[in-house]
């Protein structure tokens, strides 16, 4: 395989040559399967999990302003661990908490909750994109503020807890706006 530097992996990513995709994707691919596979998946778990951070990553160095802050493999791993343990958590929130009483439609704690979660990506759909994505990495997917600024290109963690202070207080915001004391006392 030939070896290529981020930077001609990435002018030729975004003059559209699929070679370089393919090389990104191949030359990663040993670390994000024993990552998947060291936090409890499987083959085909890490191919997916490769397959989509790719997808983010070409979608990140096609976009409009794209810097690389850190190595390209770095960024690409930290995309696939976040994606990962998007998918980690996204699988806890569809078990059911009693599978004996899966069958049976009584109001459970993850029923509220699952309406909660409705509520409010309602509300961070009303969000920027980039307030949605740093929301979602922060408070989703735990993901702490240094590798929130690598995945989203920030200057650094403080710029991050900043942003993440303002959108949060947008999100605020917008739920104060929209319910009346009311809606939380019957």
């Amino acid at each position: 395989m030939p070896i290529f530097s981020d930077e001609d992996i990435i002018s030729g990513i975004k003059a559209g040559d699929k070679k370089f995709l393919l090389h990104l994707y191949n030359a990663n691919r040993n670390s994000i399967r024993s990552l998947v596979i060291r936090e409890g998946g499987n083959a085909q778990d890490a191919e997916e999990v490769l397959q989509e951070s790719v997808i983010i990553v070409w979608q990140k160095i096609t976009g409009a302003q794209f810097t690389l802050s850190s190595k390209l493999s770095t960024f690409l791993y930290a995309v696939a661990k976040n994606y990962w343990h998007k998918m980690l958590s996204k699988n806890k929130r569809t078990e059911p908490l009693m599978p004996e009483l899966h069958d049976k439609p009584a109001k459970t704690k993850y029923a509220v909750e699952a309406y909660d979660l409705k509520l409010l990506s309602g509300y961070m759909r009303q969000l920027s994109e980039t307030c949605q994505q740093l929301l979602h990495l922060f408070y989703f997917n735990e993901m702490d503020t240094k590798n929130i600024a690598v995945v989203m290109n920030f200057a650094n963690a403080d710029t991050v807890k900043a942003k993440k202070y303002q959108c949060f207080k947008k999100l605020q915001e917008l739920i104060k706006n929209e319910l009346s004391r009311s809606d939380f006392y019957e």
